[in-house]
């Protein structure tokens, strides 16, 4: 086997680490380019937050010399500056020297944008603002309906309007708690408020764009599809825990020539993200309870003028959508992600101190506490957040108005046929049998000889799996399910994991049965996928690109 299959084996233990948001949808930052963040990797300690991004000279003002000074990083003449990026590209350009010679002249605004997003917004009384008891029907007109159609059209540009935003739908659920499209509105500006508060301390933004039909989208996307959401559960990198730059997350302002740790990036994410994801769903939840055929808001759409109605099912649809992004961000602060000085660009074989061509597990993976666990509330919460995810999904496809187009839902399935919708129905109901128990699972095998370029021994065999174990049992530390590794061929880097390898081959519990599977890991495989109806999870491809498996 060579490294890259014995890492995705090594997956097997089913544990769930995600970082990031979005999806298929492509969300951007909500917030207009004057807090859009630069990349990590752009980020010096001599910045400060609030600085002009390319006001190289830090008079207030752009000018052929800001320009100048641009072009001469480009070209390496002189030091990265993380405010030579008013392009967001990653690194200083021509682009950027051309963006601020055309602020220069007038041709565009000035200033082009801050560096480390200046600040952030207090969300207290938001937070306590009441809850809905009897939400009210709205439409255009309405106080709170014409603020969430701003919302949608006109976002805010910096952290003053935002903190403006929430506060002006802080009053309006205060004044009326039983307005929806003022708590809608307060919702969705909390949980942006919380991802740039977030990103302010971060340097960068770790939330997506906050709009009503962005956020119901990410239950249709790419990133949060039932079969990705299992893929994550099963075969996610165990040895890319939290991507970021060499030496940590560069920081902003205040805390110079040092870098955040993971612990820091995770208390971040508790402090800011997690609690107003968990205060926008309470008061959504509540108007998702509203009689099923109740239009509760209507407003016209920013992006073709067209009327768009939400009805409760688009409310169950919201909630979906933050609720995968609320178990993510659990699972994220749920196990200690600190590596210390671990290479990751090594390969297995370099890890071989003794040189017996044997590989335990002190020595090819970090030291403790990497990987142990923090919190099993975090990870009980993150599996319960996917099940309700899911069964929301469900209820909304279930519950949509399906002859009302200006249906929110329907406008995001508009270019689905109705087999195609029912399909995403039974994805997320599989899905759900998956997470919420015990299921029986094909695994599909077989041999490729690189010989011959020949596949053999195709076959199919029926095992008990229960991924919910993950969430509702986490595994003390994961590293006490890592096998030992032999190395078969030092040159071409091939290894081998016996059965016997693995201290604990149910996986936690995962595979309840384990006897079932020790012929197939002895048998090693070129080629195993796990299957449920129509869900498939490739586990091990080892297996040149042009010979197309057996089973494709």
């Amino acid at each position: 086997m060579h490294s890259r299959v014995i890492k995705r084996i090594v997956v097997l233990l089913c544990f769930s680490i995600v970082v990031g948001c979005g999806g298929s949808h492509s969300l951007k930052p909500r917030l207009a380019s004057s807090v859009d963040q630069p990349r990590s990797s752009m980020m010096h300690p001599t910045q400060e937050q609030g600085d002009l991004l390319g006001d190289m000279d830090k008079n207030g003002d752009p000018s052929v010399g800001d320009a100048i000074k641009i072009l001469r990083i480009a070209v390496g003449l002189d030091q990265e500056n993380a405010l030579s990026d008013t392009n967001d590209t990653g690194s200083a350009d021509v682009g950027d020297a051309i963006k601020v010679l055309r602020c220069v002249v007038g041709l565009d605004d000035w200033p082009i944008g801050h560096y480390g997003g200046g600040g952030s917004a207090d969300v207290g009384e938001a937070m306590a603002a009441p809850q809905p008891t009897s939400p009210n029907s709205e439409m255009p007109g309405d106080a709170a309906v014409d603020l969430l159609q701003t919302w949608e059209s006109d976002p805010p540009e910096d952290i003053a309007e935002l903190a403006h935003m929430l506060t002006r739908f802080t009053n309006l659920v205060e004044n009326n708690p039983n307005s929806s499209a003022g708590q809608l509105g307060l919702s969705l500006t909390l949980v942006a408020t919380g991802g740039e508060n977030a990103a302010d301390k971060l340097g960068y933004d770790i939330f997506p764009e906050v709009g009503v039909q962005s956020v119901a989208a990410l239950t249709f996307s790419d990133k949060y599809s039932a079969p990705k959401t299992i893929n994550k559960a099963v075969d996610i990198a165990l040895f890319r825990p939290w991507q970021r730059h060499e030496g940590g997350v560069h920081p902003q302002g205040d805390i110079p020539d040092t870098f955040y740790t993971t612990e820091e990036v995770q208390q971040i994410i508790r402090d800011n993200i997690l609690p107003v994801l968990e205060n926008a769903i309470a008061r959504l939840d509540i108007l998702s309870q509203s009689p099923a055929n109740t239009v509760l808001v209507t407003y016209i759409g920013p992006d073709d003028g067209e009327t768009c109605k939400l009805y409760p099912a688009d409310f169950d649809v919201i909630v979906a959508g933050l609720q995968l992004v609320r178990a993510f961000m659990l699972e994220l602060v749920a196990y200690d992600l600190d590596a210390g000085n671990y290479d990751w660009k090594l390969d297995l074989v370099d890890y071989d101190a003794n040189s017996d061509d044997i590989l335990s597990v002190a020595e090819y993976a970090p030291d403790d506490p990497f990987l142990t666990l923090l919190s099993a509330q975090n990870m009980n919460d993150a599996g319960d957040a996917i099940q309700n995810a899911l069964q929301r999904l469900i209820d909304a496809l279930d519950n949509r108005v399906s002859g009302d187009p200006d249906e929110v839902i329907n406008r995001l399935l508009e270019d689905e046929s109705a087999s195609d919708i029912e399909d995403i129905r039974d994805m997320a109901q599989k899905a759900l049998n998956i997470f919420s128990g015990a299921v029986n699972m094909d695994i599909r095998y077989a041999h490729y000889n690189w010989g011959t370029d020949q596949w053999s021994g195709a076959d199919t065999k029926t095992i008990q799996i229960n991924l919910s174990r993950i969430w509702s049992n986490p595994i003390a530390d994961v590293k006490d399910l890592l096998p030992t590794v032999h190395i078969t061929d030092k040159v071409n880097e091939h290894y081998r994991i016996n059965y016997g390898d693995w201290p604990d081959p149910t996986m936690n519990g995962v595979f309840p049965d384990a006897d079932a599977i020790k012929d197939l890991w002895d048998a090693d495989y070129e080629y195993m996928e796990i299957i449920y109806d129509d869900i498939e999870v490739e586990i091990n491809d080892d297996y040149p690109p042009w010979a197309s498996p057996p089973f494709s």
